[in-house]
This record gives C-alpha cells, structure tokens and sequence, in this order.
C-alpha cells in the first residue's frame, strides 16, 4: 500500500535497493547475533532493540550505539565484538538462514521483464552476502552490487548510490533508491535520485516522513504501485 507518495515516478530506468530491511527480514537475526556475542562477552546491552535500531538508522556505527565512549578498554571490547559479530553473520548468510521479504523474488522477476536495471546498494559486506543473494536466485536480477568496501564513504553520503548510477550508465535523476532506514533516503537525495521508503526495518513512519521522501510504502511489495 502507499502510504505516502508527493511526485509521480516518470522516466525512471534503474531502481536501486538497500538490503537489510528493505529485501531482507534480517533485523530480528541481527539483534538475536548482538545479544550472543554480548554474553560471550559477559556484556549487556543496555538499549531495547527499537532504540538500538533508531540510533543504527540514523547512521551510527553499531559500536558507538553499544558501547559508551567512556568504557574501559573500550578499544580492545570493540576488536574483540567486531571480530565474532563479522563472523556470526558469515554464518547466518552461509547457512541462508534469513528470509527475504514477501514478495521479493516476485517483484524483481516482473522489474526485470518489465525493463528496469536493477541494483544494491548496502553498508553490508558484499563478499558476505553475494553468496547469499545466489543461493536465493536474486543474483541473476541484479546488475551491480555495491558494498561497504566499494566506496570511501557510506551512507548517508552519496557516494555509493552515484557509483552504482556511473556503472549502470544512468543519470541519478533516473534512479530511485527504495530503503527502510533514514540514511537510505539522506543518501538519495543526495545523490539526486528519487527516494522511496518502506516500513519493513529500522524506521517508522514519522523517522522516514521527517526526511521528506518521495514515496512510502508498507514494504517493497507494493512498489510496482509506483511505477
């Protein structure tokens, strides 16, 4: 459903997709992967899950949100976390152990046909989750990838979002960028696509509005709606 919509989509050629939330139902697995590797820690995680993934949309580093600047030996906390944390989600990947949206397999199917150039543009590891995205028979839909390694800056920036857009050989203006979080949108602007927000991962309604995208959705399903 649209919840929200404030220009119509016209000569759009390209539709780029953040990952985490958007495609997939990842953010239970990640909170569930956090709470783990803090009691192996012997560590508690002093935010609830939604004030945790607040503070993660809006472009926070996950050890700044766990872990207070004043910590002891925070340095050494933060190497150790990062490590078994990377190595939790190469698990959970491996093992395809998280779900993709409803709808997802369907949507990108009838973009593809209908021909649309698709693309994902994420802050994940891409070495992390292309064997993710084949073993769930996304990959062949897709043409270009963009992780957190492919560009200096991440999101909000709009550096791997104008990236993409050279690869695919399409002006900005004729990409949207659909993702769940506050920095999909700040990072969309900024690169000049248009912007479409889903209510599926770290934002509700009232933190995605607040940025003024173009668009919001229930969930990536209803993007076809759109377009």
């Amino acid at each position: 459903m649209i919840l929200f919509q404030k220009r119509q989509f016209t000569a759009v050629k390209a539709v780029l997709f953040d990952m985490d939330g958007t495609l997939i139902d990842s953010m239970g697995a990640y909170y569930a992967i956090i709470q783990d590797v803090m009691d192996q820690l012997d560590m508690e995680i002093t935010l609830s899950r939604e004030l945790l993934f607040e503070n993660l949309s809006r472009g926070e580093s996950l050890s700044s949100v766990v872990f207070a600047p004043e910590m002891r030996h925070r340095d050494s906390i933060v190497r150790q976390f990062n490590s078994l944390a990377l190595e939790a989600f190469r698990e959970i990947f491996s093992r395809g152990d998280v779900a993709l949206i409803d709808g997802v397999s369907t949507l990108l199917q009838e973009l593809k046909r209908d021909g649309f150039l698709l693309a994902i543009v994420t802050s994940s590891r891409a070495e992390i989750v292309l064997p993710f995205l084949k073993a769930k028979e996304i990959h062949p839909h897709l043409s270009c990838i963009i992780g957190r390694f492919d560009t200096p800056r991440l999101k909000p920036f709009p550096d791997p979002l104008l990236k993409c857009t050279e690869i695919l050989d399409v002006h900005p203006g004729e990409a949207i960028y659909v993702g769940d979080s506050i920095i999909d949108i700040q990072a969309g602007k900024a690169a000049g696509t248009g912007t479409v927000g889903v209510l599926t991962g770290t934002s509700d309604m009232d933190g995605l509005r607040a940025e003024a995208p173009d668009a919001i959705l229930d969930s990536v399903e209803d993007l076809p709606t759109l377009l």
